[in-house]
């Protein structure tokens, strides 16, 4: 399957799924691409579903707030039946009379009224419309960099499961070349040009290499496993990535494969490589999620205050009601126009209807220091927030320029140790030549082998340590394109 096909046909196959992680599979042939996997990962985040649905509730909160200048109607009816009046009466040298009088109240009630009341002037709601507002770009924020971690995570542990295989790898080509030097030992000991002492130690070598590939395949599976589950996928499902960190090639301009071009892309690298360290803080200060996340907090809290402040102002509030009441009382010409055909029992009705609206205004005058207590809470809290702003920019600056140095190093050693690897290669053919020829002896052959080894490793570690290194730098500039874009948040950047 062509490289640019996997990609979709994992997401597509992974969303088909659902959410549960046992419930998924993945694709049972073709490695599985960084992209694929930050897609798969931002599919199943529960981070960011969480940060999703706060910024869902985020937007009810904004409705809510504009509530406050709609008129609120309230519609209300009863009905109310007599069946009876009694009352008790002294009598004077008498006994008590108990004598029922229904003349006064009618014998069914029927009430209906329609009310409307509508803030006129309330300061405190205006202010509330702002903070509400902040709070969304708060939540939609706090998304956006829920985002930029999980693409963090997942990069970190691909690049994991990439270091994993290549020392594995480089464990069997060991394995492949001191097979060899134990085969020509075992012959050259046959034939009584080499002692015992060279046999065993070539021997123990060979054991001891069979032991760490053992170890190294381990690491493999514990690092697929971490990778599956940083994506919310079953981690005993079987999956296999894409790219070479001993093939991947960091200096600008040189040809890479299509799998490590894509993977240098995914983590960022080459943008942020080609940034000077004053445009990255200057990035950090503008695209950071932390920094973005606390001075919109700031500005929430200075909303907050002023809620508060307007607290003691005046409140005006319209209000009006349309009032409708029908009585009926049975068999009482005097009490109103008859109802019904003239048959059986005759119902006398009347109704009243009426309406009102005026104005109020409401002045608080004393709340026991209650109002005061919130306004300097919410002040504290401003300033708690405006402290914290500015630590975390101090943090900020130095991060980025720790993480620029690390990057510049990383790169510079991984360039370096491109020239060990060949001076050790050549060493290693010389010592095994010498040898063979009967000139050396297996002592040089293993610490030869143990350099060239020593030195591929080196290599790969150092490529890890540059795709790691850009892909937090990306987080703490707030340059994650593959965040942006593929969680759809606001605050992409190019790259």
């Amino acid at each position: 399957m062509p490289t640019h096909l996997i990609a979709p046909a994992f997401l597509i196959l992974l969303s088909l799924a659902g959410v549960s992680a046992h419930s998924q599979t993945l694709p049972g042939s073709g490695a599985l691409p960084l992209r694929a996997a930050v897609e798969v990962a931002l599919v199943n985040s529960i981070q960011l579903l969480s940060a999703s649905s706060a910024v869902r509730i985020a937007e009810q909160q904004v409705r809510e707030a504009y509530a406050g200048v709609f008129p609120q109607v309230s519609a209300e009816a009863s009905y109310l039946r007599q069946f009876g009046a009694w009352s008790q009466r002294v009598v004077p040298d008498g006994d008590p009379e108990i004598e029922s009088d229904t003349s006064n109240a009618p014998d069914s009630t029927w009430t209906a009224s329609l009310k409307l009341n509508q803030t006129v002037m309330d300061f405190r709601v205006f202010a509330g419309f702002s903070a509400a507002g902040h709070l969304l770009s708060l939540r939609g924020e706090e998304r956006r960099g829920a985002a930029h971690q999980v693409v963090d995570l997942v990069r970190q542990a691909y690049f994991g499961v990439l270091l994993a295989e290549e020392q594995e790898a480089l464990t069997e080509q060991s394995i492949a070349r001191v097979r060899q030097t134990l085969r020509e030992t075992r012959a050259r000991h046959a034939e009584g040009f080499a002692s015992e002492d060279e046999l065993l130690r070539a021997e123990v070598q060979f054991t001891n290499l069979e032991t760490r590939l053992i170890l190294a395949r381990n690491r493999v599976a514990a690092a697929r496993g971490r990778l599956l589950v940083t994506i919310g996928v079953d981690p005993l499902q079987q999956v296999s990535v894409a790219g070479s960190l001993s093939e991947l090639q960091l200096a600008p301009g040189t040809a890479n494969s299509a799998d490590n071009t894509d993977l240098l892309a995914a983590s960022g690298a080459v943008a942020l490589a080609a940034m000077t360290e004053e445009e990255l803080r200057q990035a950090a200060f503008t695209l950071r999620s932390d920094l973005r996340q606390l001075r919109t907090a700031v500005t929430l809290g200075e909303k907050q205050v002023e809620v508060q402040e307007r607290e003691v102002l005046p409140v005006i509030r319209a209000f009006g009601s349309v009032d409708f009441r029908v009585a009926d009382n049975d068999e009482d010409e005097a009490f109103g126009n008859p109802v019904g055909g003239g048959f059986g029992p005759q119902e006398y009705s009347q109704w009243d209807l009426s309406a009102s609206a005026g104005l109020s205004i409401q002045v608080p005058v004393f709340s026991g220091f209650g109002r005061l207590s919130r306004l300097a809470q919410r002040r504290e809290e401003l300033v708690r927030a405006g402290n914290m702003l500015r630590q975390v920019e101090r943090e900020a600056v130095n991060q980025v320029r720790t993480l620029a140095a690390s990057l510049r190093e990383a790169r510079a050693r991984a360039a370096s140790q491109q020239v060990a690897i060949v001076q050790s290669q050549r060493g290693y053919e010389i010592a095994t030549a010498r040898y063979r020829a009967g000139v050396g002896n297996q002592f040089e052959v293993v610490a030869a082998e143990t350099t060239l080894r020593e030195a591929e490793f080196n290599y790969a570690q150092a490529v890890y340590d540059y795709l790691v290194t850009a892909s937090r730098l990306g987080v703490a500039t707030g340059q994650v394109p593959l965040a942006d874009r593929m969680a759809g948040v606001e605050g992409a950047s190019d790259g």
